[in-house]
This record gives C-alpha cells, sequence and structure tokens, in this order.
C-alpha cells in the first residue's frame, strides 16, 4: 500500500483500492506538524498578549506613579506656600511688635525721664521746705 511513497516527502499518501477498482489518494496531513504549529501560532499569539498586558500594565503603573508623585508634590507646595505665608505674617508682626516695642521704649523713657525729673523736683521743694524751717548759719 503505502510502498510507493518515499519517507521523505512532507505529506503521505495512501492509495486504496476500492471494491470498485478505482484509485483514490488520500492525503494524510502530520498531525505533530499541524499540532506543532497550532501550540506556535498559540504560544505567539499568549506571548504577544502577555507582552501586551505587561505592556499596559506598566504603562498604568507609571501613570498611578507619576499621578502619586503629582499629588504629593503639590501637597508639599501647598504646605510650603502655607508656612511662607505664615513665615511672612510672622515677619510683618514681629516687625510690628519692634516698632510698637520702640515707640513704647520711648514712651517708657519720656515717663521715666518725667519721674526721675518730678521726682527731683519734690526733693527740691523739700529742701527749699527745709532751708526755710531750719536756716543754715553762716559763717
Amino acid at each position: 500500500m503505502a510502498e510507493n511513497v518515499p519517507l521523505t516527502k512532507p505529506s503521505r499518501k495512501l492509495h486504496l483500492k476500492p471494491k470498485n477498482t478505482i484509485v483514490q489518494t488520500i492525503s494524510i496531513t502530520p498531525i505533530p506538524l499541524l499540532m506543532t504549529s497550532v501550540a506556535l501560532l498559540m504560544t505567539a499569539g499568549l506571548v504577544y498578549k502577555t507582552y501586551d498586558d505587561c505592556k499596559q500594565d506598566l504603562a498604568q503603573n507609571i501613570t498611578r506613579t507619576i499621578n502619586k508623585y503629582e499629588k504629593e508634590v503639590a501637597k508639599w507646595k501647598n504646605l510650603y506656600e502655607g508656612e511662607s505665608q505664615k513665615v511672612s505674617t510672622m515677619k510683618r508682626e514681629l516687625a510690628a511688635c519692634k516698632q510698637q516695642g520702640e515707640s513704647a521704649s520711648k514712651r517708657d523713657m519720656g515717663k521715666e525721664e518725667a519721674l526721675h525729673m518730678h521726682l527731683e523736683r519734690e526733693a527740691q521743694r523739700k529742701r527749699e521746705e527745709e532751708n526755710k524751717i531750719f536756716p543754715l548759719k553762716k559763717n
């Protein structure tokens, strides 16, 4: 039957002689080759699908990471701006306090000088009264 077919051909042909003596040729595709090619195609598709999924996952991870860090940067930027506003407000308040303190110290100095002068006048007046009551004897 299969004696006429050389073994090196990719497909084998079987010659069957039915009862009506018509020679029929049946082409048999080698099953292992078909299975291997199907398996390779499936593997290639799976690899491409996996590669595509990995690429999409990586893009999503990168996008998530970028968004996360953008949020962190915005948070720190807002915090910094808030703190810098607080610092500038504190500087203004400190300058106002310094100015008030200087004017207050001048005012206090004026009060101290006025008190000192008042006390000196009182002391002078008392001395004059004592001199009137107990005049010093001049030699």
